[in-house]
């Protein structure tokens, strides 16, 4: 078993070296070294700050730190310069004695649980008309104007970059929860891989295709005991059922802070899933935005797989 803290969208980019942004402390209810280790789902700090951000909270927590890029990790930069960066300055901490970690499809083992680790992005299908659906998202989003397309051409970012980075870490994930693991299996993406974690409270309906997918006929075969996500700054947790057991989906996002205030994002600070009762006081959780309403139920999806091919150990 392992307990871990879980955070994500703590965005330490929107502080000063005068005025840093805080992250949860240790306290006298949740110690230093109480947990097994803290996951941080995205957005934490733009690249060239990333691993000093994790280099503080290991320092101030004494356990390992496992983070992923979130959509914001690259801003001011490219997606390929951002891991090079991170990359760089990780092995350098880690060289000095920093246990600390940022998988970007990769995986790692606490306890008795694997932890695989991607941003994941989104195929931009939930609402139908994919391609209208991008361009939507530039004009919307933030993604498209603040990241450089790379070495490889002039300009920002476009919607096909990041449909492009989806389908390369929907298929590492997929491959991943693929092969055997004696143990439990926790996912940890900074996008959404269900309409049932789109919290209506978000306000992110109109814009559901740039933060969640509908994987489910894909995910729901396998043994996951666990999914972390994050980015849609609202905090929504429950329990869809799979079709080898309960998984639970847990988001836990902190938000902006703006002029010294915290974003309110149903945040809750000294959260800890406990591997070893991962659904423990969560409810099974339904589509709840509107805008997904005509969606199939996880019970229609589990019925469909049910009809394909009997269940099996995955």
């Amino acid at each position: 078993m392992a307990r871990f803290l879980q955070w994500s969208d703590l965005h330490r980019e929107f502080g000063t070296p005068e005025r840093p942004v805080p992250f949860p402390l240790p306290t006298d209810e949740t110690p230093a070294g109480s947990v097994d280790a803290i996951l941080i789902a995205g957005d934490l700090d733009r690249a060239v700050n990333h691993v000093r951000s994790l280099i503080e909270i290991h320092e101030a927590w004494s356990v390992p730190v496992v983070s992923i890029f979130g959509n914001h990790e690259p801003y001011g930069s490219s997606e390929s310069e951002a891991r090079a960066r991170v990359a760089e300055d990780l092995a350098e901490a880690r060289a000095a004695g920093h246990d600390i970690h940022v998988l970007d499809r990769d995986e790692m083992v606490i306890g008795d649980t694997r932890i695989l680790g991607c941003t994941l992005w989104t195929d931009f299908e939930i609402l139908g008309r994919r391609d209208d659906m991008m361009m939507s998202a530039e004009f919307v989003m933030n993604d498209y104007r603040h990241v450089q397309a790379g070495p490889e051409r002039d300009g920002h970012q476009c919607a096909a970059d990041t449909l492009g980075y989806h389908r390369r870490d929907r298929a590492w994930l997929l491959e991943a929860l693929s092969k055997p693991f004696d143990g439990r299996t926790l996912v940890m993406t900074h996008h959404l891989p269900i309409p049932e974690v789109l919290a209506s409270e978000s306000g992110k309906g109109d814009y559901a295709p740039a933060y969640v997918s509908d994987m489910r006929a894909d995910i729901l075969g396998h043994r996951i005991d666990t999914w972390v996500s994050g980015h849609t700054h609202w905090a929504r947790r429950g329990i869809v059922e799979g079709r080898q057991g309960p998984i639970a989906f847990t988001a836990n996002m902190s938000g902006y802070v703006r002029g010294g205030h915290r974003q309110n994002t149903n945040f809750e600070p000294y959260r800890i899933i406990d591997t070893q009762a991962p659904q423990a006081g969560l409810d099974r959780i339904d589509i709840d935005d509107r805008k997904l309403a005509g969606l199939q139920t996880a019970q229609e999806v589990l019925r469909d797989l049910a009809d394909e091919s009997p269940a099996g150990p995955s």
